[in-house]
C-alpha cells in the first residue's frame, strides 16, 4: 500500500520545500539563533541552578551551593543549544 503523503516527501527537492516553505530566509534564521540562545541559556540556567539545589541538598547531601552551580552550567548549556536550534529553524522558516 502506498501512501502519497510519504511518497511526496520522499521525492521531495530543496526547490519544492524552499516553495513549500515560503523560501528560507537566512536573516530572520540567524536572528532567531541568536535570541533562541540567549533566552534559552537564561531560562536554562535559572531553572537549572533552582532543580539542582533542590536536588543537591535534598537527595544528594552535597549541599545547596554546589547543586546549584552544577544544575546552572547543565542549564545554560541545554538552553542555549536547544534554544539556538529551535531558534534557527523557526526563524528561517518565518514568512
Amino acid at each position: 500500500m502506498e501512501m502519497s503523503l510519504n511518497s511526496k516527501f520522499a521525492t521531495l527537492d530543496l526547490e519544492e520545500l524552499y516553495t513549500l516553505t515560503g523560501g528560507w530566509d537566512w536573516g530572520k534564521a540567524a536572528y532567531g539563533a541568536l535570541v533562541g540562545a540567549v533566552s534559552g541559556a537564561a531560562g536554562g540556567a535559572v531553572s537549572g541552578a533552582v532543580t539542582g539545589a533542590f536536588i543537591g541538598s535534598s537527595f544528594l547531601g552535597a549541599g545547596a551551593v554546589p547543586g546549584a552551580v552544577g544544575g546552572a552550567i547543565v542549564g545554560f548549556v541545554g538552553g542555549f543549544a536547544g534554544g539556538a536550534v529551535s531558534g534557527f529553524i523557526a526563524g528561517g522558516l518565518t514568512r
